[in-house]
């Protein structure tokens, strides 16, 4: 494969694997240690491949698929786990987002150490959905809409999609850094509103 030929990574069952993506050909793959659900999600940062796969995060090398560390997810069970690397790319090391069953959680890309975890409160489908944007961390699960600080993992809204049901969420936005600071804003408000209503009931 030509030096300026980028691999094709994929992710399947308990492997992850690199192919030339003009001919197909296997560079290299990787079994992972763990069994567990067939949903193996990858991304893509730097010279590091990060795989989630049933409740575990692998930080694998590029060039040879060589496992640099394992984050078990202690607690948070054995179902997929989605994705995401901060979007403004100023923080170092680079937090890497992770979602599974109630559960959302940034580790240190680094050394796969985890920097905080939040569990969301609402219960159903396993699949979390994660949109990083400058300030907040949009999550996707079972039917509600969150806006969690990415800094610290704190739920600062949620929305119930009153009427859509208890499904998936997946969520996109065309200008995630620019829209989520002004997001940011707007549900600081709702919730010191909401904090408020509730003081004044108390």
């Amino acid at each position: 494969m030509s030096k300026s030929m980028k691999p094709l990574y994929l992710g399947v069952n308990r492997y992850v694997a690199a192919v030339n993506p003009r001919t197909g050909e296997e560079q290299w793959r990787t079994r992972l240690p763990h069994t567990g659900s067939s949903v193996v999600t990858l991304l893509i940062h730097e010279a590091f491949i990060y795989a989630g796969h049933a409740g575990h995060v692998y930080c694998l090398e590029k060039r040879r698929g060589e496992i640099q560390w394992e984050n078990d997810l202690p607690g948070m069970g054995f179902y997929p786990v989605m994705l995401a690397l901060d979007s403004t790319g100023k923080r170092r090391p680079t937090p890497l987002y992770v979602g599974t069953s109630r559960y959302v959680a940034a580790l240190n890309t680094q050394a796969g150490g985890e920097i905080w975890r939040t569990k969301l409160p609402h219960t159903g489908s396993a699949i979390v959905s994660l949109l990083p944007g400058k300030a907040y961390l949009f999550v996707g699960h079972t039917g509600y809409l969150y806006a969690l600080d990415n800094r610290l993992g704190t739920i600062l809204w949620e929305n119930g999609l009153k009427g859509m049901g208890f499904h998936t969420v997946t969520t996109t936005m065309e200008d995630a850094d620019g829209a989520s600071a002004v997001g940011l804003a707007a549900g600081t408000r709702v919730e010191q509103q909401r904090r408020a209503a509730a003081a004044g009931g108390s």
